[in-house]
């Protein structure tokens, strides 16, 4: 009798649900056509919580042009506030245990469970921040942390598990937590970042395609160096964090792009990065449509880059120039790739349509 092939597991973080909101379903549903894909309880209450503070505000920017328009206009709010949370929180459950059904990942509270928390906040025991003065940042991770592992004790497939995440307090700390996770479960786990997906589903094009020969061979070292500086310099430009009322913190994207950008794009806005820091040598911040010029038309910047990135940014485009060119073009595929993870189509959906 043949042993059965089991398929690998993958868990999704909340900035990968968020990253690929628009697309979110039709990703999952792909994925799942080779691998075992859940979510956790905590990552769907944290998008609930999202949805909470976005729709906060636009209710207070309601509130507000009753207040400025009142002489000119009667602005009438069709659905209270409560109300409506509690509709959206509803049709977002609903969503995902219709869509996700038993391959959500409960978390179970109790007395046992705060004490190991509590241990991890004095100890700062990733994914608990270790950085000075960072108090319990990190707390909400660890939650989901410690409902994978209680989840995977029990788990009867043997599976390995992929954990899809760009939250630095997972990514920072791999090794350490790749080794607790085995301990406890004795099952294997990888953490990878959001764009993983991509390579998961065959669409990496990140590699150099066969008519680029390149004749140069990278040591480990500089090839891990780079990567890292690479999504470095990238996590910098296209996401930033916010916190949340709770003072948890959650990454969003610093812009939207509605055309795709390709090589030669991409080339043009890097061949102009010393003129772009020159013409704003003593700006703190610069606007991300001069950044991508070429697109600028299609642009939404919901947050200004700090100059120091962009220095930072050219830099790295300079050291590959120099020192790398034989994989100049590699870079500038990798960069599109990062980059085009915050396309977005141009058409607006009502948020309705997105339950998750």
């Amino acid at each position: 009798m043949e042993t059965e092939i089991n398929r690998k597991v993958i868990v999704v973080y909340t900035n990968f649900i968020v990253e690929l909101k628009d697309n979110f379903q039709k990703t999952i549903e792909k994925l799942s056509e080779n691998h075992d894909v859940f979510v956790t309880e905590i990552s769907i209450n944290e998008r609930i919580s999202q949805k909470y503070l976005d729709m906060e505000k636009t209710y207070l920017k309601l509130y507000e042009a009753q207040k400025e328009f009142k002489g000119y206009a009667n602005i009438k709010i069709l659905m209270p506030f409560d109300k409506k949370f509690s509709s959206t929180k509803a049709v977002t459950e609903k969503a995902y245990r219709n869509f996700f059904g038993d391959r959500i990942i409960p978390f179970k509270s109790s007395e046992k469970t705060m004490e190991q928390v509590l241990e991890r906040v004095y100890r700062k025991i990733p994914p608990f921040s270790t950085a000075p003065g960072s108090s319990d940042k990190g707390f909400k991770d660890t939650l989901l942390w410690m409902s994978i592992i209680h989840y995977f004790e029990e788990y009867q497939s043997n599976s390995e598990v992929i954990f899809i995440t760009s939250d630095k307090g997972f990514t920072n700390h791999e090794s350490a937590l790749v080794n607790e996770f085995y301990e406890k479960t004795k099952k294997k786990i990888e953490i990878k970042t959001n764009d993983f997906y991509k390579t998961l589903l065959g669409e990496d094009i990140s590699q150099p395609q066969p008519s680029q020969i390149i004749t140069r061979i990278l040591t480990d070292n500089e090839k891990q160096s780079i990567r890292a500086n690479i999504s470095e310099v990238f996590d910098r430009i296209c996401y930033t964090e916010k916190e949340d009322w709770n003072g948890d913190v959650y990454t969003v994207k610093t812009f939207e792009i509605f055309e795709k950008i390709d090589v030669s794009g991409a080339e043009k806005c890097f061949e102009n990065l010393k003129s772009l820091i020159s013409d704003h040598i003593f700006d703190e911040y610069i606007n991300l449509s001069d950044l991508f010029f070429v697109y600028a038309p299609n642009i939404e910047g919901n947050y200004s880059i700090p100059i120091d990135t962009i220095d930072k940014l050219f830099a790295l485009f300079n050291t590959i120039k120099t020192q790398y060119n034989d994989f100049l073009a590699q870079f500038y595929m990798t960069a599109c790739n990062k980059i085009n993870n915050n396309y977005k189509q141009h058409q607006k959906t009502d948020d309705d349509d997105l339950p998750f």
